[in-house]
């Protein structure tokens, strides 16, 4: 039985791989690629856009709350805040509060899970 405020190893096993943002941008979010189960790496699709929010790797933590994020490339040791978190194994969609994205009126960023049914075109 886990705590309160502990999630199951398997959502994080179930994390692991490649996310794509819903959206017309396609960021995505790659879970376990630095071989630990609590880091992901953000990965902003800019086009012609030069890059402005922080993209690279991320340290979280699962709880019951949420999910907590810290920008592992930030000089500061404050940088560390709670998103909405949400995640449907069946439909394989995340679903994590706008921690990064313009315009910040956007408070939830969609992800789809990439399987080898739906790669990336």
């Amino acid at each position: 039985m886990y705590g309160q405020n502990e999630i199951s190893p398997k959502l994080h096993s179930y994390l692991k791989g490649k996310w794509v943002k819903t959206s017309a941008d396609k960021d995505t979010l790659e879970f376990g690629k630095l071989n630990n189960e609590k880091t992901f790496i953000l990965t902003k699709q800019y086009g012609t856009k030069p890059p402005k929010l922080p993209e690279g790797p991320y340290d979280f933590k699962l709880n019951t709350k949420g999910i907590n994020l810290h920008w592992l490339l930030s000089s500061s040791i404050n940088n560390n805040f709670t998103y909405f978190f949400k995640l449907d194994t069946v439909t394989k969609t995340l679903i994590i509060g706008n921690f990064y994205a313009n315009p910040k009126d956007i408070k939830l960023l969609y992800f789809k899970k990439v399987t080898n049914k739906n790669l990336l075109k």
